[in-house]
């Protein structure tokens, strides 16, 4: 009976051995999985760079091409810009009590109206007064045309159907655009050339476009040089450049390359600062500005329907979850990324014969790859409603 009691304590206690030996040995593989994001070599940025877009320019700077020369890209085919638009004017009674500086007014007489230009600003509007309303309907012109050896496309060469630009080169080039009725500029383009991998981008004012080659973007000749991004890159942003030797930042990409062991998200901030250069006569002042914004979208907006962009914290999310694959080898496989600013983008500057104004962006990004399971609490964001954006 004794030796029963000893063989049942020891069974017991090789049991409770086994069992707090499981515990141990289950708690120390789930502290492993928590720990694995913070493993060093897991998730691995392997490159981050600058693409350089900018088409060689061989000109002198005092030739009249260079500064149109050195505005291209290496994958530009070719540029419009000065476009016009048709529209329908109707007349409105205002809804203004008081007169509004630089409004325009007009009277009617019988069935024509005239502007009204004998007022105070300020003062009430004691008359029946109307304002002109113009529905934009169409393309009615385009002033400047060139393809990307600066030829200009003959006048001939180009018809216009309402909303659709038709080329007639080698190939047939046809643009169809959607212009915002009441802004009377383009908002969208898509274009089709037979046998081209082409797109089109709309330029900053909403009057011009440029026409690229995807096959020359994608390929290595296309980029004139890549520049690490451990640091800033400046650029100039308006046509006017205060150093020569900046690229603007139409011609900029952004590129990085990682190498992930688990399943992750993945963001990237711009970062982007804003300097403004009044140069005058014996003196220049600069200071920083706000971010310009062509109706409410950055040039840094990521137009890749794969990416969802946070116009508010300039960050943009990759919607899907990226999963990691392995070569024959067991081998991970690294994968790249590639941004460009909106490529017809350039600054509006204000015009004065007192000085002469540039616009500089000094422009950085930051990678953020997070372990899929923590990317929602990590970031703070609502990742449902970025996935399904």
């Amino acid at each position: 009976m004794k030796n029963r009691k000893i063989l049942i304590v020891v069974i017991s206690t090789l049991l409770l051995v086994t069992i707090v030996g499981g515990i141990v040995y289950a708690a120390y593989t789930f502290n492993r999985k928590i720990d694995v994001d913070s493993t060093v070599g897991i998730i691995e940025i392997d490159s981050k760079n600058f693409r350089n877009y900018a088409a060689q320019n061989n000109y002198q700077p005092s030739d009249a091409n260079y500064r149109k020369q050195s505005k291209l890209r290496k994958d530009t085919v070719l540029v419009l810009d000065g476009i016009s638009f048709t529209s329908i004017s109707n007349y409105v009674e205002t809804g203004d009590r008081l007169y509004i500086k630089n409004k325009v007014y007009y009277t009617r007489n019988g069935n024509n109206y005239e502007i009204f230009t004998d007022y105070e600003v300020g003062t009430v509007i004691s008359i029946t007064l109307f304002e002109e309303v113009k529905t934009y309907n169409g393309i009615r012109k385009i002033d400047i045309a060139y393809d990307k050896t600066l030829n200009n496309i003959a006048e001939s060469a180009i018809s216009i159907n309402t909303n659709v630009i038709t080329l007639n080169l080698s190939p047939t080039i046809t643009i169809n655009c959607t212009i915002d009725s009441t802004k009377g500029i383009i908002t969208g383009a898509t274009v089709t050339a037979t046998g081209r991998n082409y797109r089109v981008v709309v330029d900053s004012d909403g009057q011009g476009l440029v026409v690229l080659d995807s096959d020359v973007t994608s390929s290595a000749s296309s980029v004139y040089s890549i520049l690490s991004a451990d640091e800033h890159i400046t650029c100039n942003a308006n046509e006017n450049k205060k150093t020569e030797n900046n690229i603007y930042l139409s011609q900029l990409g952004l590129e990085f390359t990682f190498t992930s062991e688990i399943a992750v998200y993945i963001r990237i901030h711009f970062e982007d600062a804003w300097k403004r250069t009044r140069s005058y006569t014996s003196t220049e002042k600069e200071n920083y500005i706000l971010k310009d914004q062509v109706d409410g979208v950055s040039p840094f907006a990521v137009a890749d329907n794969d990416w969802y962009y946070d116009a508010d914290t300039n960050y943009a999310y990759l919607k899907t979850m990226y999963v990691p694959t392995q070569d024959q080898n067991g081998n991970y496989n690294s994968q790249s990324y590639v941004f460009n600013v909106n490529e017809a983008y350039f600054y509006n500057v204000s015009t004065s014969t007192a000085y002469t104004e540039y616009i500089e962006v000094e422009v950085s990004f930051t990678v953020d790859i997070v372990q899929a399971n923590r990317a929602a609490e990590l970031w703070k964001v609502d990742l449902d409603t970025i996935l399904a954006s």
